[in-house]
């Protein structure tokens, strides 16, 4: 069947290589480079109307199949996708709240982790769902391999720039483990410390039935 040759044609920031088959709707499928370095598979129809112009990452928009090592569906690995594109927008995004925290203070992904295949082949699946991406073990470090884990909240917060060192029973302990120790909610001590209560009124003082209040 005729088809038009879109070979090395560019649409938006994706570069079409060669033909990969047919949709289930008779459309001509091409496989397409993003300027990001992400592989697509994209209707030629959609390509020549200027409704693909992307991939979906890197602050690109579109849902659809992406492949490099394999197929990945939509949904497949989509946890593991969506602490990828938090990554990318923590580093890259002016505009997100978190920014001034990772790329506002020089915090950088390498240049392997540009595609999310080679993140998910260094990182693998996570553990469970609530398991997040974490700088490990040089929290004020970069995104890369050797220095990232899926790691559960507590680990985190283990894992924090601004954790805090107390003398607790004799012993220097981090906060949080002291905290834990005691069974104490975190949100209720931090936020009193915040106030400016002592430590041992932090960690001594009952909590008044009334949830709207840290006050004894």
């Amino acid at each position: 069947m005729n088809y038009k040759n879109l070979a090395n044609k560019r649409f938006g920031n994706l570069v079409a290589l060669h033909r990969a088959g047919r949709s289930k709707n008779g459309n001509a499928l091409w496989k397409c480079r993003c300027d990001c370095g992400q592989l697509v598979v994209a209707r030629s129809d959609r390509l020549a109307a200027g409704l693909r112009k992307s991939c979906a990452v890197n602050g690109h928009y579109w849902t659809g199949w992406i492949e490099e090592r394999g197929w990945f569906r939509r949904g497949q690995h989509k946890s593991e996708r969506q602490s990828w594109e938090s990554m990318w927008r923590r580093c890259s995004d002016k505009t997100h709240r978190g920014y001034h925290r990772y790329g506002g203070r020089g915090v950088r992904i390498c240049k392997r982790w540009e595609s999310f295949a080679n993140f998910l082949a260094d990182m693998g699946v996570k553990p469970t769902p609530q398991h997040t991406l974490d700088r490990y073990p040089n929290n004020a470090g970069n995104y890369k391999p050797g220095n990232c884990r899926w790691a559960t909240v507590d680990e985190q917060h283990r894992n924090m720039r601004n954790n805090v060192v107390v003398e607790y029973e004799g012993q220097s302990m981090l906060l949080v483990d002291v905290v834990e120790k005691l069974g104490l909610r975190r949100g209720i001590v931090y936020g009193r410390l915040r106030m400016g209560w002592s430590l041992a009124d932090a960690l001594a003082v009952p909590v008044r039935k009334n949830k709207r209040t840290l006050q004894t």
